[in-house]
């Protein structure tokens, strides 16, 4: 059985500001490196689950590092390549993303999904989240 705890490091990821508000991020200064490696001692292990931390300023990654563990049964370590298989935690993002573009009137229920993705193929009907009363859902 594969053992991965991604969620912790989806919530750490994000979380790292309101942890520590008064980091200030600069390239390559080691002092903050430290600040950073500091908050996260607690997940560093080799006996447990860990996270990936990335912190971006002004657009640049100015930190990245991995700490504890990825995968418990075969013991391998977390890097900041780590594929994280984060599985049903993104349907609450996802689903909060839409709800705030919805409410601010950027995206419609009624808009057809390839005018977001334009990938998807044209199946002759308008593909959308509404579905009216008298109009059925695609198979």
């Amino acid at each position: 059985m594969k053992n991965t705890f991604p969620s912790l490091s989806v919530i750490l990821v994000y979380l790292i500001f309101l942890l520590a508000p008064g980091l200030s991020c600069q390239v390559d200064n080691v002092s903050q490196n430290s600040k950073v490696d500091a908050i996260f001692e607690k997940y560093n292990s080799n006996s447990g689950p860990g996270c990936a931390v990335s912190v971006i300023h002004n657009g640049q990654v100015v930190f990245t590092k991995g700490y504890g563990l990825a995968n418990l049964e075969y013991d391998i370590g977390i890097t900041p390549s780590t594929v994280f298989d984060i599985a049903s935690v993104s349907k609450q993002f996802t689903g909060f993303a839409i709800s705030t573009l919805l409410q601010e009137g950027k995206i419609a229920l009624d808009d057809d999904i390839r005018k977001y993705l334009t990938e998807v193929p044209d199946f002759g009907k308008k593909i959308t989240k509404y579905i009216s009363n008298n109009e059925k859902e695609l198979p």
